[in-house]
């Protein structure tokens, strides 16, 4: 069976969708959700906007990199890009700059794959202290 997709921009869709008497209820966009909360945006929110969850995991479930439940405080050994591996403690200072320069340092038993994305300091501040939560 052949079928035929043809993409269009959000507003096209929701005006063809949504554009008669049959249509269904609309409902709000999740995206418009979002975007109407970044002001107050909660931690959670920016790890989900940042797509963190697809590696990380909040319940402490090691994935692609270590989970966060039960992070703040522990002791981890990393590697630095000379390859010298050493033990340190995932604190504030520590996870700043784990989140700011990935590549830095690497915890051990997991790939170098986290990218570089960017927060602001306020954002920043929230992720850290929402990590500090989760024992």
């Amino acid at each position: 069976m052949l079928s035929k997709v043809v993409v269009v921009p959000v507003d096209e869709f929701e005006k063809w969708y949504f554009g008669n008497e049959d249509a269904p209820v609309r409902k709000p966009h999740k995206t418009a959700a979002i975007v109407a909360a970044t002001s107050n945006m909660s931690a959670l929110n920016i790890l989900n906007q940042k797509y963190c969850p697809t590696c990380h995991s909040i319940d402490g479930t090691p994935m692609v990199g270590p989970g966060f439940k039960g992070l703040y405080g522990k002791k981890e050994i990393v590697t630095d890009q000379k390859g010298r591996e050493y033990q340190v403690t995932a604190d504030e200072a520590y996870l700043s700059r784990a989140i700011q320069d990935p590549a830095a340092e690497n915890v051990k038993g997991y790939p170098p794959a986290m990218p570089a994305n960017p927060l602001t300091s306020a954002e920043l501040k929230q992720v850290i202290e929402y990590i500090e939560t989760l024992k």
